[in-house]
């Protein structure tokens, strides 16, 4: 998103009791600078990594989620079948 002709990164925030369930603080975005998702718990454990950044959008990109989501399921499910 831009704000203020400056480019800044931010994640969908989880509600303040799904965070408790899950150990990790709700996600602060003070308009300004990147807000991303919570690598670690409050507890210090890890909680989400960032593996690999996929690029910026204009629009949500439907085709290439849904194609990356069916490489996952088919590694995750091949052990099942075989």
């Amino acid at each position: 998103m831009q704000l203020n002709g400056k480019w800044v990164k931010f994640t969908p925030a989880f509600n303040p009791s799904l965070c408790a369930i899950l150990g990790a603080e709700p996600l602060e975005f003070d308009g300004k600078n990147n807000g991303l998702l919570q690598q670690h718990t409050e507890y210090g454990g890890s909680f989400m990594k960032y593996l690999e950044e996929k690029g910026t959008y204009v629009d949500v990109p439907l085709e290439f989620i849904v194609a990356l989501m069916k490489k996952i399921i088919l590694i995750y499910l091949r052990p099942l079948v075989a």
